[in-house]
Formats: structure tokens, C-alpha cells, sequence
């Protein structure tokens, strides 16, 4: 009996702490459900001020807005103004109908009154008003002073400069049949290489017929051979292009044809172009191969010094030095080269008027 009693204590005791436990367990739920419905109804509140709040600016910008859109209306009060006219009758427009005047009642036209007027002299460049005849008789009687030799001819000079120097045309005297005129335009073909290191001769050979000055008669036929010469002291340092004197065209019919010009290239640009060898190395890859040596042994020589073996190179260094600057004065003025492959397109651009007439003569057909 005591054994069940005591279980019997110990159950009601379990079942005590457990509802205790369960009440406390209840509390704390109710107490965290209203501390988050708090929570969200402050949330929706401030949520709630917001939206109004921006609704509230969005009204007043649209106000604002509408307002600036609209035009200013101007209130002006209102004024009556008392406008008098003169108003005047048409009859008492017209003359009076006087017989002494001149006026006739029966038509009433008035007489036209002559107005004595004076020539009116105006006063210009080539005319002096009535006024002006003392100033006109005061510069008859000065005398015109003649400008001296030396202030006319510095007054030409000036002239000249400006370019108001007169040139008169003159007739050509040449045969438009029997004449090429200057700045004529001739392409031909380069017979051999053009290698501008050596002063030289070079020649090529006439593309197409060559025609007179007005287009009727064949002066120079094509496969005429020209002849011409090139210095190399014409090409400089930066140069890209050879100066070619053409002297001569001999034609298939045994003529010959002086003309002195300069070579073009087939755009008609002065000077004959090419690939162009600048001589780099030969100028300077042997300075630079004595600056390198020079370097290595002022490497060597400080090497020596660190080691405490004491050794003079300076003088080997100063030397290399002197041989490099040497060795670049002698190179460094080697002018390019260009090289232009036979059978490359060149030009003729005459610069002067060549006539036939002394070679060919004109026959008319029947």
C-alpha cells in the first residue's frame, strides 16, 4: 500500500509541473504573438505615412507643373477713351471758285504756279561745284613735281611685287599641226635598272604615239628611244626620288629630237621614284659594334677594380670611343640608293615648245 501511495504522490506531482510548464509555455507564446502583431501594425503605420507622404509631393509637382504649362493671364482694368476726330468736310477740300485768281467756277481747276529752281551741282571726281573754283584755280597754278628716276623705279619694284605687272599675250608663231607644245605629257618605259649609287645614263622606250599639239598628225611614233642621264649628288638624305634629265628622242625614221626635260613618274610628280636602300648598317652598325666592345670593357674595368686588381683601361675605352666617333663621321653622310626595275612605267613632261616644221612637211589628199 505504501508503494502505490507514493507512485500515486509522485504522478500528481509530474502532472503539477507539467501543467505548470504548459501555462508557462503559454504565456510566452501570447506575449511573443502580440509583441509581432505590434511590430507589423508599426511597420504598415509607417508604411501607410510614406505612401501618403509621396501621393502628397506627387500632387504638388503636377500642381506645380500644370501651373508653369499655363500662360500668365494679366488683369487690366477696364478704360473708356474719349477719341475726338477732326473731321473735315470734302468741299472745303477743293479751291475757292475766284475769278480774279485765275480759277474758273465753272472748272474749278487751279492754275499751275511756275516755281523758279536752280541746277543743283553736285560735287564728285569729275566735276567742282561754283563753290569749288578758287580750290580748282589754286591747283592750276601749282606746279606737278615729277617723281625722280630712283623713286620711280623703287615705285616699279613695288608694283612688281604685288603682281600688277601688264603681260601681253602674243600670237604663237608655230604650226599647231607641226608642234608639240610645252608641258606635254609623254609616258614611257624604262630600257634598263636605274641604280641611283652611280652617276649614269638610263633610257627608255615610248609607250604610244605622240601627236600634235591640236591632235591631227603623228609626230613621234611609239618604240622611239629616249635617252637621258641622272647625277648622284641629286639624291639626299630623306630622298626618295632621283632627278632624270632626258635628253633626247630618236625616232624609228632616223630623227632626232632635242628636248631637255625632267623625268616624271606616270602621275606626271617630278623625279623618278624607287625602293630606297638608306645604308643603316653601313653607317652605323660598325659604331655600333666599337660602342659595345667600348662598353664591355669599362665593364671589365670596374669588375677588375671591385676585385682589387687594379688594371688601367681607360685608355682602351677612350680609344674605342674615338674609333666610334671616327667610324661615324666617315659613314654617316653615305646618300640612299634607289633602285628602279627595267620595264617600270616613268614619264616625259616637255618644258618647252618643240617644233617640226623643219622635218616634216604637210601634203593634202585630193
Amino acid at each position: 500500500m505504501s508503494v502505490n501511495q507514493n507512485n500515486m504522490e509522485s504522478n500528481e506531482e509530474n502532472l503539477k509541473s507539467n501543467i505548470a510548464d504548459e501555462l508557462k509555455n503559454e504565456k510566452k507564446s501570447k506575449g511573443i504573438s502580440f509583441k509581432t502583431i505590434f511590430m507589423l501594425m508599426i511597420v504598415i503605420a509607417i508604411v501607410l505615412f510614406m505612401l501618403a507622404k509621396g501621393i502628397l509631393s506627387l500632387k504638388t509637382s503636377l500642381t506645380a507643373d500644370r501651373h508653369e504649362g499655363e500662360p500668365e493671364i494679366v488683369t487690366v482694368d477696364n478704360r473708356s477713351f474719349n477719341i475726338t476726330r477732326n473731321t473735315r468736310n470734302p468741299d472745303n477740300l477743293l479751291p475757292p471758285n475766284d475769278p480774279e485768281n485765275g480759277v474758273d467756277p465753272e472748272n474749278p481747276i487751279p492754275n499751275e504756279v511756275e516755281i523758279e529752281s536752280k541746277p543743283i551741282i553736285i560735287k564728285g571726281r569729275f566735276g567742282l561745284a561754283k563753290g569749288d573754283d578758287k580750290d580748282a584755280k589754286q591747283q592750276e597754278t601749282q606746279p606737278i613735281v615729277q617723281p625722280t628716276p630712283q623713286q620711280q623705279s623703287s615705285v616699279d619694284n613695288e608694283k612688281n611685287k604685288q603682281g600688277t605687272k601688264i603681260v601681253k599675250a602674243e600670237v604663237l608663231k608655230l604650226n599647231p599641226n607641226l608642234s608639240i607644245y610645252r608641258g606635254t605629257f609623254i609616258k614611257c618605259s624604262l630600257r634598263t635598272a636605274l641604280i641611283s649609287q652611280i652617276s649614269g645614263d638610263v633610257g627608255c622606250i615610248i609607250s604610244d604615239d605622240v601627236y600634235s599639239a591640236n591632235g591631227t598628225t603623228l609626230l613621234i611614233e611609239k618604240g622611239s628611244i629616249v635617252n637621258g642621264a641622272f647625277r648622284r649628288a641629286s639624291v639626299n638624305q630623306g630622298d626618295d626620288r632621283v632627278f632624270v634629265l632626258w635628253e633626247e628622242i630618236r625616232t624609228p625614221n632616223n630623227l632626232i629630237i632635242r628636248i631637255d626635260s625632267g623625268a616624271s613618274d606616270v602621275l606626271g610628280g617630278q623625279g623618278i621614284s624607287g625602293w630606297v636602300d638608306n645604308h643603316f648598317w653601313t653607317r652605323f652598325g660598325n659604331a655600333v659594334l666599337v660602342s659595345l666592345m667600348s662598353d664591355l670593357s669599362s665593364a671589365a674595368a670596374s669588375r677588375l677594380q671591385k676585385e682589387h686588381t687594379f688594371t688601367d683601361l681607360n685608355n682602351t675605352t677612350q680609344g674605342g670611343t674615338d674609333v666610334a666617333k671616327s667610324i661615324i663621321e666617315k659613314n654617316v653622310d653615305i646618300p640612299p640608293t634607289i633602285y628602279r626595275n627595267h620595264g617600270d612605267s616613268v614619264g616625259i613632261y616637255t618644258n618647252q615648245d618643240i617644233d617640226f616644221s623643219d622635218v616634216y612637211k604637210l601634203e593634202y589628199r585630193k
